[in-house]
């Protein structure tokens, strides 16, 4: 509320601007506080005559805060006035007057301020940290609430002995995170007691000595192993955290005899009496028996009885089921050895189950075993079935036994009767000479369907081993084996052992019997077939390299790469097309000619009795040989060897390589056998061509007619006088060319076919190549 002004009598009532120019005087006048102070008492017990309207009091306080000089808010019903540092020193006041704790709700009830400005004022407290103040949910509290609540909290606890710190967070409407906090660190002080295990529950001293109590009492009654749970179940009012807290003050006392293990949940007391009772039972039991299984000793209440026994019994062996003593290990030892060597071949079979523990199982066995010198050391003995042990030459000689008839049957077969057994339900066996034979085959490909002739064996598919022709049953097997082991009905599971061992490979063994006696009788062909194969492989190669390079090479001459084709078409692919024709008349078991060229009417004979699509193709390529389209030759060729089942693996990188350098050599061994008597025309091709391969790194069926275009590409990579020699070694070519074309009257000649004698360059042109 404004204070009131007032003024004499004498004094004549100013206006409005006269007050203020008055005001600004005296904010002007350089005045000290006491001064101030005085003439503010003298005005206020001076009686005024003359009091100021409340119209001119607003109009006056609006016209200073219109100044800056006052900073005013209003009050919620407008009729007083308060300032901001008012207001932010009453807010902590106000939460002090209410014990410490305000809801901002009520503040601005009791306040009769707008809740934007004491919102804006408490966070301004807030972040200054004074006055202790917390905003908890729209709440103003201190700590002195906290010491309030904490001092009921004590009143609880004293009378019930423990209070939960989370249902004290629900009766006073608070946090948690907030309250149980201060709410400990009051313990011991306000609070007069002390926290659980967990921290979310105080005792008082003398409740948790009655707990302490009531739990010694009941261990005590306890004569076997007690976990945490079921103590949890006699005792619902005491967390799982206290009871094991207190269980180890117990047994650190000695209050109770026995020990803890395990840990949280799992954590179990086992008392004294009975570690006792149990390691007595153990010791008498192993001892009488040598052995104790796992699960009798975990019905005893044994926790974790493997790591227990093998703590208690340390020269034991431990097995899947139980642990046996040395003793046991020594007697199966003992008792496999003698029954073992003492026996003949036919014998060295013996069961081991009677010797062991009932409870083993099939791994235990083999554990045992693995522990027993004999059997270990040893390799010539191996298991059969679940207990038996047998000698390597056992097995052997059964096996041995079992593979005379086998071989009887083989041989008593001639070629008909091994193709039919080979050749059963169209997916006979292939032989092992099949994947490694390089008989034209891609890899990976599927092989050809049709006839089984004695002459394509090779190139027939793998059958599975349900319809591989087999020697023995199951049922025969089994007959066998028991004819040959008279005591078979003592050894449980040997017959069964051996069989599963034994029916495949012995029927394998029939098998690679069945194909070598068959590829023995048709090794002949075979040969043959795999050097016409190779032939074709080769000559392919052969193409595919010289097309590879033709396509690569950049000369002026743009004839040059159709003669280059040309030529290759009507040389190579020619030879090419014929060793296609020998495979293919091979696989229709034609007899067929491997040596020496293919003349046309053996040609025309062998296709005359191959099917007429196969003849239409065969012609077909010998057509494009006398063409010049390298890329429809390749495309019918490739169609023709897909019709055919012939695979030839496509040339790679490494290959290639490979290839390039077979030819060098080649190269290299023909212009070494260069003479004086040579022909100079011959020896300028090869020497050109090993030039292009070795220097420009081009691999070329040279013809003579593109020596011209080539030559320029090897000069650029020679020294001026190696260049000298060979474009002298032209020179004289074409002059002997010249001259026997006058001699003949013909208008040209071809390259190859000169015979005059020059005085050839032979020793400097075989160093371009040659270099040692």
């Amino acid at each position: 509320t404004l204070p009131t002004c007032c003024y004499s009598r004498q004094t004549q009532l100013p206006t409005m601007d006269d007050m203020m120019d008055m005001m600004d005087m005296d904010l002007g006048m350089d005045m000290d506080l006491d001064a101030l102070m005085a003439q503010l008492e003298t005005v206020q017990e001076d009686v005024p005559e003359v009091k100021l309207s409340r119209r001119n009091c607003i109009e006056l306080v609006m016209k200073l805060q219109e100044l800056g000089l006052i900073k005013l808010w209003y009050t919620m019903d407008g009729k007083e006035y308060l300032t901001p540092e008012w207001l932010k020193q009453a807010i902590p006041t106000e939460v002090l007057a209410h014990n410490g704790r305000i809801s901002l709700v009520d503040l601005h009830e009791v306040l009769n301020v707008d809740m934007t400005h004491i919102e804006s004022k408490v966070e301004e407290l807030l972040q200054e940290g004074q006055h202790d103040l917390q905003l908890i949910q729209g709440e103003l509290l201190n700590s002195v609430a906290v010491d309030h609540i904490a001092q009921e909290v004590n009143e609880l606890l004293q009378e019930t002995g423990s209070v939960d710190l989370g249902s004290v967070c629900v009766r006073f409407g608070l946090p948690s995170n907030y309250l149980v906090p201060e709410l400990k660190r009051r313990v011991g002080t306000y609070l007069q007691g002390e926290l659980d295990a967990d921290g979310l529950t105080v005792f008082t001293a003398a409740k948790r000595q009655r707990l302490k109590a009531q739990l010694r009492g009941f261990m005590r009654g306890v004569t076997s192993t007690c976990t945490v749970m079921m103590i949890f179940t006699r005792f619902p009012h005491v967390t799982q955290s206290d009871i094991s807290a207190i269980l180890r003050e117990l047994v650190e006392e000695g209050s109770i005899k026995g020990k803890l293990e395990g840990g949280g949940d799992s954590l179990r007391f086992v008392p004294a009496i009975q570690k006792q009772s149990q390691q007595r039972w153990i010791d008498s039991f192993f001892q009488g028996n040598g052995y104790l299984e796992y699960d009798k000793a975990a019905q005893l209440g044994v926790s974790a009885p493997r790591k227990f026994l093998m703590s208690r019994f340390k020269e034991a062996v431990a097995l899947n089921t139980c642990i046996v003593g040395q003793d046991m290990v020594d007697r199966v030892n003992g008792t496999l050895e003698e029954a073992i060597s003492s026996a003949s071949v036919n014998e060295q079979v013996v069961d081991t189950l009677p010797m062991f523990p009932p409870c083993c199982t099939e791994d235990d066995v083999e554990l045992l075993l693995k522990h027993c010198p004999f059997y270990s050391d040893s390799s010539n003995l191996l298991r059969l079935g679940d207990s038996a042990v047998a000698t390597n030459s056992f097995v052997e000689n059964l096996t041995a036994q079992c593979l005379e008839p086998i071989a009887s049957k083989v041989k008593s077969y001639d070629r008909a009767e091994l193709q039919r057994l080979l050749s059963q339900d169209s997916a006979p066996v292939a032989s092992k000479k099949e994947s490694s034979s390089s008989t034209g085959k891609k890899k990976g490909k599927k092989a050809r369907k049709g006839s089984s002739r004695d002459d394509d064996w090779d190139t027939q598919t793998t059958a599975s081993s349900s319809q591989a022709p087999t020697f023995f049953s199951e049922e025969s097997l089994r007959e066998k084996l028991e004819s040959l082991i008279p005591d078979h009905e003592e050894l449980y599971g040997v017959i069964d052992a051996l069989c599963e061992k034994l029916l495949r490979p012995l029927n394998k063994a029939f098998q690679d019997q069945l194909v070598e006696a068959f590829q023995s009788a048709g090794s002949s062909r075979l040969k043959q077939r795999e050097g016409l194969v190779a032939t074709f492989t080769a000559l392919y190669n052969n193409v595919a390299l010289f097309t590879s390079h033709i396509s690569k090479l950049e000369v002026d001459d743009a004839t040059c790469k159709e003669q280059l084709t040309k030529h290759l078409l009507r040389t190579i692919a020619s030879d090419l097309v014929a060793a296609l024709l020998r495979v293919i008349a091979f696989d229709e078991g034609l007899e067929v000619d491997a040596d020496g060229p293919l003349s046309a009417a053996a040609r025309r004979d062998l296709l005359s009795q191959l099917k007429p699509q196969v003849k239409s193709s065969i012609n077909e390529l010998v057509q494009l040989c006398n063409g010049k389209d390298m890329n429809v030759f390749q495309e019918k060729l490739s169609a023709q060897m897909d019709q055919s089942q012939l695979f030839v693996r496509p040339l790679d990188k490494r290959r290639e390589r490979e290839l390039m350098l077979q030819l060098s050599h080649a190269l290299e061994s023909q212009i070494k056998a260069l003479n004086e008597d040579s022909d100079i025309s011959t020896a300028l091709l090869l020497v050109l061509t090993a030039l292009l391969n070795s220097k420009c790194q081009l691999c070329l069926h040279v013809h003579g007619r593109c020596i011209p275009a080539l030559i320029p590409l090897v000069l650029a990579q020679l020294s001026d006088e190696e260049a000298g020699t060979l474009k002298q070694a032209q020179t004289m070519v074409y002059d002997a060319l010249t001259r026997q074309a006058s001699k003949e009257g013909s208008e040209e000649a071809d390259l190859e076919s000169s015979t005059e004698p020059v005085a050839f360059p032979f020793s400097a042109m075989k160093k371009l190549v040659l270099k040692d």
